[in-house]
């Protein structure tokens, strides 16, 4: 979730400095909204689970390249420089869970099931649903807010993933405060 606000936020600071725009708090949180947005989606369709199946909020529109494509597309052919930068900071979110402790996402849903999880085992990066179903079924955790976020974990990913977020939520409140 820290992730999505800075990349978000890091979008909207790093493009809207080589665009020219006026950088300033507003413009930082708009970013990490447009970050964040596909969670929002999410919870809007009713797909947000906080148990061991909390992949299920990846399995819609929410989590695919399309939704940001259009943001990018519209945003170039009508040259809105907010529009593309959304775009761009919307993109972020799914690849972010692609790589993240999660189960991946479903890059290319309506079209496609499969789910995509590159650096998951080295062989291949795209998934069946049923197969990552199966893992979450298999390693999936109720507590994972928990663990995550609250607990120092001493080994595996989520440990390392779970500063990674604190890390972010830091850097995310420290540009707003120069900014």
């Amino acid at each position: 979730m820290f992730t999505h606000w800075f990349a978000g936020a890091l979008v909207f600071l790093i493009g809207g400095y080589f665009l020219g725009l006026n950088i300033n708090r507003e413009f930082l949180v708009a970013g990490s909204f447009w970050g964040f947005f596909p969670d929002l989606l999410s919870l809007l369709y009713g797909k947000v689970r906080l148990d061991g199946q909390c992949h299920k909020h990846r399995e819609n529109f929410s989590h695919t390249i399309f939704f940001p494509v259009l943001f990018l597309a519209v945003g170039f052919l009508t040259k809105n420089q907010q529009l593309t930068l959304s775009g761009c900071a919307m993109l972020t979110h799914p690849l972010i869970d692609s790589v993240g402790i999660g189960w991946g996402v479903m890059l290319f849903w309506p079209f496609s099931r499969m789910v995509f999880k590159p650096f998951y085992k080295k062989d291949r990066a795209f998934y069946s649903a049923d197969e990552m179903a199966e893992e979450s079924r298999q390693y999936g955790m109720d507590d994972w807010i928990k663990r995550v976020y609250l607990t120092f974990n001493p080994v595996g990913l989520s440990r390392w993933w779970g500063i990674f977020e604190w890390i972010c939520l830091f850097a995310f409140i420290m540009l707003l405060v120069l900014y």
